[in-house]
């Protein structure tokens, strides 16, 4: 499982040998290097893991530019053993990809392409990123979000880091069901929520999640604005004091666009974490 596994050309197992890298179960940082002895010009970056199962929670691609090591390239939350990741022309010695929890990678491949390929990269990338559609009907929805004032998002639409599990056990919840984090690896999974705001303004940011006793009762959640980052705990043992529904997690100044994340952590939880849907209601 050495690093020059990565560039022999080939991406899967064969002759008895894996021809991936893989690092050190306790290695504390997990990065992948290639250098050269004179400067590359790429656009593309091709990275094919063993598996798909072997495939990290999510990987960023860096270049060493000046003096300092810069993100070219970022996957948030991996769903595929293939990727083929479209970026701005870059010039360097060393490039390395950066891995959120165990990878197994197959096969790193660097090109110099023609911008139509690049810009087709982008958009087959940008469509492999977007959630699963629901497969249930409106009749199935035990909420709908369509009846629902202001912008809703379910969880399954957001970022999901590590393995949540979807499920319909209690009530009410928003659209077909929603997430936990099965109460294990705490601190390597999160939910992070990007919403497209309409125009700038104050809105209330509200969370749903379904209450039950084993919930946890410390569950962080983030929110980043322009001006700064905002800590807020729940306990998710109490009922949520909108139609049982959501969660206030007080009004913010938000930006127009995607400038504002809402991040559901787990780290340090005593309890299942639940994540079902976030609500922004202008005020």
């Amino acid at each position: 499982m050495t690093a020059a596994n990565a560039i022999n050309g080939l991406a899967r197992a064969s002759g008895g040998k894996t021809n991936a890298w893989s690092p050190r179960p306790d290695s504390p940082t997990h990065w992948l290097q290639l250098e050269w002895p004179q400067a590359q010009t790429f656009n593309v970056v091709h990275m094919s893991f063993a598996t798909k199962t072997l495939a990290p929670q999510a990987f960023r691609v860096e270049a060493w530019q000046g003096d300092a090591w810069r993100t070219v390239a970022e996957v948030p939350s991996c769903r595929q053993r293939r990727y083929v990741l479209g970026l701005d022309s870059t010039t360097t010695t060393r490039l390395r990809c950066v891995f959120t929890g165990m990878a197994s990678v197959a096969e790193i491949r660097v090109y110099d392409e023609p911008p139509r390929l690049v810009e087709i990269a982008r958009r087959v990338q940008a469509a492999a990123a977007l959630p699963d559609a629901s497969p249930g009907l409106p009749w199935f929805f035990n909420v709908d979000p369509r009846k629902l004032p202001g912008l809703v998002i379910d969880a399954s639409q957001a970022e999901q880091i590590g393995g949540w599990v979807a499920s319909t056990y209690a009530e009410p919840y928003v659209l077909d069901g929603y997430l936990h984090d099965g109460n294990e690896s705490k601190g390597q999974k999160s939910i992070r929520f990007v919403p497209d705001v309409l125009r700038a303004g104050k809105y209330e940011i509200r969370l749903s999640y379904v209450p039950y006793k084993n919930r946890a009762s410390n569950v962080p959640v983030v929110i980043t604005t322009p001006t700064g980052s905002t800590t807020i705990r729940i306990n998710q043992q109490r009922v949520p004091e909108i139609d049982r529904l959501f969660h206030s997690l007080g009004a913010f100044e938000l930006p127009a666009g995607r400038g504002t994340s809402v991040v559901v952590e787990t780290a340090d939880t005593d309890g299942y974490v639940v994540v079902d849907a976030l609500q922004l209601i202008e005020r």
